[in-house]
């Protein structure tokens, strides 16, 4: 339905994806995991959504929240252990994503199909060493594949141990890089061209463990989390 409030809740799933929204929906202080490691989603956005201090994670090889080409925010989010943290479709119109921090995922912000509209993306951290709990040989903080003629404005991120912190097929046209900060990544930039004001300063990352390689163990064989894995511990620590 639309125009719900949902609040405080913990879903997870094994289904194709864990929560989709309703036209106009709004999600705040939600834990959505989706644990099917053929799971599709988290979460599924709709038009106009509004989803604020929440967890979101797509254990398989899905996405934490697919915002497709619906306009609206996401903000002060924690994303994690995905394919892809955030997938935008967005033709037109805009989208914001705000304060968030996406880490372990192979695609932090995927952007695809932007032709007039503006994806926001501002005061995030985008963070997946290749040698953390994800598994991920490659990974990217901001990856856009498609001939974007416009749209991207990124203000104020971090991108720190990614493979490359922006990759894009080309330079978009009206699109904006401003006081980013780029870090001990292997590639800072693809195509994208850094503003004069980015920098490449030490995040200096509090409370921050990864396990690497064969200690990064579980007890089935799998990358799912379960009871005795040593990851359940890593990451970042409140």
């Amino acid at each position: 339905g639309s125009y719900y409030w949902c609040h405080n809740l913990s879903i997870n799933s094994s289904s194709t994806s864990t929560l989709t929204m309703g036209a106009s929906n709004k999600i705040v202080n939600c834990k959505v995991i989706n644990k099917s490691s053929t799971g599709t989603n988290g979460i599924n956005a709709s038009t106009n959504f509004f989803i604020h201090s929440c967890e979101a994670a797509c254990l398989g090889l899905g996405t934490a929240i697919n915002l497709s080409t619906n306009s609206g925010t996401v903000a002060d989010c924690y994303i994690h252990s995905s394919s892809s943290g955030i997938v935008s479709a967005l033709t037109s119109a805009h989208q914001s994503i705000l304060n968030n921090l996406i880490i372990d995922c192979l695609y932090g912000v995927s952007v695809s199909a932007l032709t007039s509209g503006v994806v926001l993306i501002a005061n995030n951290t985008f963070c997946t060493p290749i040698s953390s709990t994800s598994g991920f040989s490659v990974s990217y903080g901001i990856y856009a594949t498609s001939a974007l003629p416009t749209g991207i404005v990124l203000i104020n991120n971090i991108f720190s141990q990614l493979v490359t912190g922006v990759y894009t097929a080309n330079n978009p046209k009206m699109s904006f890089d401003l006081y980013n900060d780029y870090y001990d990544n292997d590639t800072d930039v693809n195509t994208w061209v850094k503003d004069s004001t980015a920098t490449a300063a030490n995040p200096t990352f509090a409370s921050v463990g990864f396990v690497k390689g064969s200690t990064a163990t579980t007890t089935s064989g799998n990358h799912l989390f379960q009871s005795g894995a040593t990851f359940m511990s890593s990451g970042v620590v409140a």
